[in-house]
């Protein structure tokens, strides 16, 4: 098996050695482009936050850059509190999402319901050009938000 692929090498050293600058270049580019692309996976599953993820915000950031593959239901503990960046979440269209790959944030435990609380740094209102909201859905559908309290003390 080694001679074989010491062969292939071989062959396609021999092969590149005998190539010009600007097609050697060129299949330098093509194999840099080909491989440059990474499969992401999408998620399925069961997560929590704090534990598989530090925040919500965290758990959002996932969701729109990796999709799902399956019911994800992300699970917030019991009186966890955090701040709302600028501007707010924002959860886009997930990849994935269906009737038979829902996503859910979910309280979880016993005690005082988890709180996101707006972003206090902003003075924006009703009428500024920028929206100050608290946790946007964005085309995204199939998502559950239940037991968790969003606020704008």
């Amino acid at each position: 098996m080694r001679a074989y692929f010491a062969g292939v090498f071989c062959i396609f050293g021999l092969y590149f050695e005998t190539m010009k600058l600007t097609q050697r270049t060129a299949l330098a580019f093509l194999l840099l482009f080909v491989f440059s692309f990474r499969s992401k996976a999408q998620i399925a599953g069961t997560f929590s936050v704090p534990g598989t993820f530090p925040t919500i915000a965290a758990a959002i950031t996932t969701l729109n850059t990796m999709g799902v593959a399956g019911h994800v239901t992300i699970y917030v503990s019991a009186g966890h509190t955090e701040t709302a960046t600028a501007g707010g979440y924002k959860l886009y269209t997930i990849a994935g999402a269906a009737s038979t790959a829902q996503v859910t944030f979910q309280k979880n435990g016993v005690g005082a319901n988890p709180i996101i609380y707006a972003y206090s740094g902003g003075a924006a209102t009703p009428t500024s050009s920028v929206q100050d909201g608290v946790w946007w859905l964005i085309g995204a559908d199939y998502v559950t938000i239940d037991g968790i309290d969003i606020t704008d003390p």
